[in-house]
């Protein structure tokens, strides 16, 4: 049958559709993508209950009851390939869900330095305190950097830079709380005792430092909209 739209499908890409729930049913023969959807016999996408849609029929067709001439009545759709190395790359790293591990640093460290701040000035001045908020800081610095290249694979791999309401809000929230976290550094590497002083300067510090929690708690607010729905 004449072809339509050739495009280059991969084995994943072709378990994907598997004729259940409304999705088309395609199968491969010979590095040959057939779309079998409209077939009675491929009904939910399985076929004479030995096969299932979305699979490369290849090495089962020798022990079959017809030959490969049944698939000639239905559309090609694509040619079945290999995965390229990037492509392979890019799944590993898709599986490993490295957003998900390094998300939690950068919410989580900047509210205990916020929570360790708190200790300090109004329970008790107990100067590590506030020396581990700025680790804290510090650490939710670094792993930010982490947090937005993982999540721009993330969003970029999974959800094809769809620039929805929420994935603005997150692009925008993430660069607040990272340049706060910068600028926390920054004043703190240039006085080490900025917020141990009774200065203007120590009141700007705290005010930036408290407002890291409801930015991370938002933040992980859209994150699990995003995940959750």
């Amino acid at each position: 049958m004449v072809s339509r739209g050739i495009e280059r499908i991969t084995p994943k890409q072709l378990a994907r559709f598997d004729g259940k729930e409304g999705r088309p049913a395609y199968t491969a023969f010979n590095g040959k993508v057939y779309d079998v959807t409209g077939s009675n016999l491929w009904l939910a996408g399985r076929h004479s209950d030995r096969h299932s849609a979305g699979e490369d029929l290849s090495a089962r067709m020798v022990n079959a009851p017809h030959d490969e001439s049944v698939l000639e009545r239905f559309p090609v759709v694509g040619d079945l390939v290999e995965e390229q190395l990037g492509s392979r790359l890019v799944s590993s790293l898709q599986a490993m869900h490295l957003h998900s591990i390094v998300v939690h640093f950068s919410e989580v460290c900047p509210m205990l330095a916020a929570f360790f701040v708190f200790l300090y000035l109004f329970v008790d001045r107990f100067r590590p305190y506030e020396v581990f908020s700025s680790y804290l800081i510090l650490l939710g610095f670094l792993s930010s950097i982490g947090c937005m290249a993982t999540g721009f694979f993330s969003w970029s791999t999974t959800y094809e830079r769809t620039l929805t309401r929420i994935f603005r809000m997150k692009i925008l929230l993430s660069a607040v709380q990272f340049s706060v976290m910068i600028l926390l550094f920054a004043m703190r590497y240039i006085d080490v005792d900025v917020l141990t002083k009774s200065q203007p300067l120590s009141v700007v510090y705290g005010v930036f430092v408290f407002a890291l929690v409801p930015i991370s708690i938002v933040l992980g607010h859209y994150g699990g909209k995003i995940v959750f729905g």
